[in-house]
């Protein structure tokens, strides 16, 4: 899945420096439990974030950069036209 614009990095013990430049954070989850820690630190480091309901799961629902939506469609047209949300 690596490309240009895809960087795999592994595992990383301090993730902020890569969410600082990237443009949004995606949080695609469709199963898992309990709060999802990488969805804070995103919205922390002033990322927008995109998610399904699973991946804001024990998080406030006050924040004004976080989109839920469990359809990817609209997932897809919120990215191509990145000025929705950023």
């Amino acid at each position: 899945m690596a490309s240009q614009n895809i960087i795999i990095t592994g595992f990383i013990e301090n993730p902020r420096e890569f969410f600082e430049r990237a443009g949004m954070g995606i949080v695609p989850l469709k199963t898992g439990a309990g709060i999802k820690l990488k969805t804070l630190e995103m919205l922390q480091a002033g990322l927008p974030v995109i998610s399904t309901s699973i991946g804001v799961e024990g998080i406030e629902m006050q924040e004004k950069q976080l989109i839920v939506s469990d359809d990817f469609q609209e997932w897809i047209n919120l990215i191509i036209s990145n000025s929705n949300i950023v």
